[in-house]
């Protein structure tokens, strides 16, 4: 288990339960085929990622660099976002007068940034999801042990 106690208040919502620490089951045990079921195998039981507490707490240094940079990026991604929104606004208040959209459309700049944003958010995701693939991975290894 990790031992800094200082590092160990990191954390993030689980992923899988999404903070609930429980998870649904629809896997059917009865033998019947699945366009005979009835939902009465339905159960509800504990995350095995973060043990039914909804969070997830690092068990190493590299979990827990992990986990840091997770809430980094939904840190970011939620004020990247935000001005993704406000663009996208300016564009249509622009587009309902003409001058305002012409003067837009001219200054190349601004479809370069909005390109820029864009792309910044998209490599964002993809590496908080490799994170994300990580730490399922470190869980899984200390599950083993």
């Amino acid at each position: 288990m990790f031992k800094d106690t200082k590092k160990m208040e990191n954390f993030i919502e689980c992923f899988e339960c999404g903070g609930t620490g429980l998870v649904d089951s629809t896997y059917q045990d009865c033998g019947k085929p699945a366009s005979e079921c009835c939902g009465g195998c339905y159960s509800v039981y504990d995350c095995d990622y973060c043990s039914g507490s909804g969070e997830i707490h690092p068990v190493d240094e590299e979990m827990n660099d992990d986990i840091m940079m997770v809430n980094s990026y939904d840190n970011m991604l939620k004020e990247l976002k935000k001005l993704k929104k406000e663009l996208k606004e300016i564009s249509k208040t622009c587009s309902e007068d003409a001058s305002s959209m012409m003067s837009l459309m001219l200054n190349p700049q601004y479809e370069e940034d909005l390109k820029g944003l864009f792309n910044q958010i998209d490599r964002i995701e993809r590496h908080k999801e490799m994170l994300i693939i990580n730490i399922k991975e470190g869980i899984e290894r200390d599950n083993g042990n």
